[in-house]
């Protein structure tokens, strides 16, 4: 017998769900917006996802969610015992159940039943409708009795206590006019209101759930609530009463916002300014590319120095691992007074401060010479490495106080530039 399971509406009202941590593999996670994370679960016997929006294959046990916002999403997983009724499709005749209808293999008055193939032969004014199972076996054929309360077909089952069941049986009728009523009892009390059949010979499910609490046995009764003396015919078929526990586990997706970056400048380079300081903020941490001219691609705040207009990207990330990107442009020029300027003094104690002589800041030049002497004509340390400078050493022997000689030659993207003249090392 199939149980419908409607996965995307719920199984069914009364049923009750397990709480069953341990059923999804995948842990409450967070990931950025945009992104995606692979869900993981038991493939049990019979399961489904929920809500199915943002998954990419929510039949599957390991379907791929994107969500746009934080989503729990839920796998519920059903087993379906084995159906508890004896002889539910009657392809055993008149076993495994009572009724408080007459047995008569030939109707001739009301509140009589018969089980068989053809109701039209048990009596000639039925239609010769087929049974549910196969269209041509057997069937609980009934000539319903105007007494009320009446039990049509009844079966004690023992039953598991604390557990959903659902009862099922398919019911025809075999007359077009005053069709049957029937009402589901169980332990004598009703399962839902009562059900009218459908047109004749049309086969009609009829369905509904039960939780045993402390029971052990089940008397499952059909009861025909129909009083009218004429009509009223009509046949079940397939009656099921089957336990279904169902499990539950949830897991929650939550989503973070890619964060919002912004990169920015101090201003452009020219021949008055010939480097430049770039910012980002927005972001925990920070990348820049190109590398080129920067003096620290992690930085948030890196110099820049450079000779040709260049367009750089910062990627921020935040604590949880999102990114967002901007971009900024430095245009190099070159307008305004030529300022490639050096101090006339420094002190290299180890300080921090002004602990070395050197061009980093004039920008993108091409040094041509870059040499310091001594008042006795010795040069004490030259390079053509424009991010080099001279640390007060010579041979790795810091040199004295007093006056040194330097020559600058170089070219840069204002042209030539030459500069000579007295240092003052201080101790």
């Amino acid at each position: 017998m199939l149980i419908p399971f409607l996965p995307y509406y719920g199984i069914g009202q009364g049923i009750r769900f397990h709480p069953s941590p341990g059923l999804i593999h995948t842990g409450d996670t967070t990931i950025c917006a945009g992104k995606h994370v692979k869900l993981s679960a038991t493939p049990l016997q019979d399961y489904y996802w929920s809500p199915i929006n943002d998954l990419d294959s929510p039949a599957s046990a390991n379907p791929t969610a994107t969500p746009s916002v934080t989503t729990t999403y839920y796998f519920t997983a059903r087993f379906i015992g084995a159906n508890l009724i004896v002889n539910g499709d009657f392809s055993n005749g008149n076993t495994g159940f009572t009724s408080r209808y007459d047995y008569e293999p030939v109707n001739r008055s009301e509140g009589q039943y018969f089980v068989g193939a053809n109701p039209h032969r048990w009596n000639q004014s039925l239609a010769p409708c087929g049974d549910h199972t196969s269209g041509s076996g057997n069937m609980m054929m009934v000539n319903g009795s105007p007494d009320a309360g009446t039990s049509v077909w009844t079966q004690k089952v023992d039953v598991q206590p604390n557990t959903d069941f659902i009862f099922c049986s398919w019911i025809q009728s075999f007359t077009s006019s005053n069709v049957a009523v029937l009402q589901f009892f169980i332990n004598g009390t009703p399962l839902g209101n009562a059900v009218t059949a459908g047109a004749a010979c049309t086969w009609q499910q009829l369905q509904r759930t039960w939780h045993s609490d402390g029971s052990t046995v089940a008397i499952i009764s059909l009861v025909n609530q129909n009083t009218l003396l004429w009509g009223n015919d009509f046949a079940l078929d397939d009656i099921s009463f089957i336990p279904i526990t169902v499990l539950r586990d949830s897991v929650t997706i939550a989503v973070d916002s890619n964060p919002i970056v912004r990169a920015g400048k101090a201003h452009d380079i020219d021949c008055y300014h010939p480097t430049t300081g770039l910012n980002a903020s927005g972001a925990s941490t920070y990348t820049w590319y190109p590398a080129e001219g920067l003096s620290d691609t992690d930085a948030a705040n890196p110099t820049v120095s450079i000779g040709n207009t260049t367009t750089y990207t910062v990627k921020g990330v935040n604590g949880d691992g999102c990114y967002g990107l901007d971009t900024v442009t430095v245009n190099v020029g070159v307008a305004g007074k030529d300022l490639f300027v050096l101090p006339n003094a420094f002190t290299p104690n180890g300080d921090g401060h002004n602990d070395y002589f050197g061009i980093q800041r004039w920008g993108k030049v091409e040094v041509e010479e870059f040499s310091i002497y001594s008042r006795a004509g010795v040069r004490v340390f030259t390079t053509h490495d424009p991010g080099k400078s001279w640390d007060g050493s010579f041979n790795g022997h810091p040199q004295p106080e007093g006056n040194y000689i330097y020559v600058i030659r170089t070219k840069t993207f204002c042209g030539p530039v030459t500069r000579t003249g007295n240092l003052t090392l201080i101790r």
